[in-house]
């Protein structure tokens, strides 16, 4: 059974591994400045890699609400809890 800190850490831990990845691709696909070489000799064989790093973000996303939604069900609960107890005094 995961704690509530390690729930957290892992959701943490997958975010900053996709928002890597998607930096570290997305600046070899587009860069910056004007194509150099390398870059404009395979042309044709180029492609987006938008469509597979949204893929790989919607699946690190359902992984990260997996991992999260016990800890925010506890704190829905929690609220209700305190909600109900401030609204009877």
């Amino acid at each position: 059974m995961m704690t509530k800190g390690l729930r957290i850490g892992v959701a943490v831990a997958c975010m900053g591994a996709v928002v890597w990845l998607n930096m570290t691709i997305l600046l070899e696909a587009f860069g910056s400045g004007p194509p150099y070489y390398g870059r404009t000799t395979n042309m044709d064989k180029w492609q987006n890699p938008i469509p597979w790093l949204a893929v790989i973000d919607f699946f690190v996303l359902l992984i990260m609400i997996l991992v999260l939604l016990p800890v925010l069900q506890k704190m829905i609960q929690h609220g209700t809890k305190t909600a109900r107890m401030m609204s009877r005094h």
